[in-house]
């Protein structure tokens, strides 16, 4: 019995000792350690290559795929380094992309008119667990945009016309979201509220043009996403496919700034899939972070791949400060390190069961809620 239990010690203290080794050697993995320490040093590993790889989406087909059919956005992980994939998934009401074995909420809306926060966490907490279960850390499905127009396509993915309900509602989702090691990341920014002309047509692809007074937006438009980055620390900020007030949102200096610099948002910004991203100068130096889905989309829509081999030109240049691109990689892992994602290797598989008697019961008593 005493052999057994030295032999039990010892082996505890050996994987002690070897956890302690690759901690101390990969010290941006080390979760005692502050995150930005962490996040220096993960950079510092970084060459050239794998930086310019990590601002855009790729096409490498690991385990869970990519794609609109698996997931809608991936980025690479790097087993030597030990840091994990990125994945985004889609589902305002639940996980999306032709998944099977989800479960189906009720549209947000729904949970919006409840005006209950608690509920809204839930939720929240539910579509984080959903996307864990099918292999996901990063949540790109809260639709924060004011709903102006009970046309518009997406109304049911949104909350409400009112900026202050609209900010309730959006913290609380959010902190549900990353209660769960996930990160969130609310969407479009800004003054997306109709589908009319929001490609634009073919072959210009101009979209509409958002003509919104400054005050307006302070009070009206934007005051969910402060409240999702200053109260709830959203981890990402989606910007949209429309202008505002001439420009691209994703280009837009004047929005960017405000969520930046103003608010503080340490953050990524990521595009919105195909046609939010309209260059690569404009959209770097203005604030973009990170361009979905990545690569070259001129055999679709002439589009090509702004942040590929367009941004090492720019950069080499010096249109673009190579500080800028380093930025943009910070921003993209800060989030992934300070909540924990970087820690806990990418669980779950497309064919998990990420249905509970839980996520039902709260899909139900929505669904029950309407019908008293």
């Amino acid at each position: 019995m005493l052999l057994w239990y030295s032999l039990c010690v010892a082996s505890l203290v050996h994987l002690s000792l070897a956890s302690n080794a690759t901690l101390a050697a990969r010290p941006w993995l080390d979760p005692s350690l502050p995150t930005e320490v962490r996040l220096n040093q993960l950079i510092l590993q970084l060459n050239t290559t794998q930086i310019y790889a990590i601002v855009q989406g790729d096409t490498v087909l690991e385990d869970e795929g990519t794609g609109v059919s698996t997931c809608i956005g991936h980025i690479s992980g790097n087993t030597t380094l030990g840091i994990p994939v990125i994945y985004m998934s889609d589902g305002p009401a639940g996980v999306e992309n032709s998944l099977n074995n989800v479960t189906a909420f009720p549209a947000p809306v729904i949970y919006a008119s409840t005006w209950n926060t608690t509920k809204l966490y839930l939720f929240g907490q539910a579509l984080g667990q959903g996307h864990k279960s099918k292999a996901r850390n990063v949540v790109p499905s809260l639709n924060i945009n004011i709903l102006r127009s009970p046309l518009w396509g997406r109304a049911g993915e949104s909350f409400t016309e009112d900026p202050f309900l609209s900010s309730r509602l959006a913290v609380a989702e959010t902190f549900g979201i990353q209660s769960q090691n996930m990160l969130a990341c609310p969407k479009h920014f800004a003054a997306y509220n109709q589908d009319t002309n929001r490609f634009g047509l073919d072959p210009e692809w101009i979209a509409y043009d958002s003509n919104v007074d400054k005050r307006v937006m302070h009070e009206i438009y934007i005051p969910a996403f402060k409240a999702s980055v200053q109260e709830a620390q959203a981890a990402s900020i989606m910007c949209s496919y429309n202008r505002l007030n001439g420009y691209y949102t994703c280009e837009n200096q004047w929005l960017m700034d405000i969520l930046k610099k103003d608010w503080g948002f340490t953050g990524s910004v990521v595009a919105d899939w195909y046609f939010s991203d309209r260059s690569t100068v404009a959209t770097a130096n203005a604030g973009l972070d990170i361009s979905m889905p990545g690569g070259s989309l001129e055999s679709s829509y002439g589009f090509p791949a702004f942040y590929g081999d367009l941004l090492v030109e720019v950069v080499d240049n010096g249109s673009v400060p190579w500080t800028r691109v380093v930025d943009m990689v910070k921003r993209l892992w800060r989030p992934m390190i300070e909540f924990g994602v970087i820690d806990e290797p990418v669980t779950g598989s497309l064919e998990a069961v990420a249905r509970t008697q839980a996520h039902l019961g709260l899909a139900q008593e929505r669904q029950l809620y309407l019908a008293t």
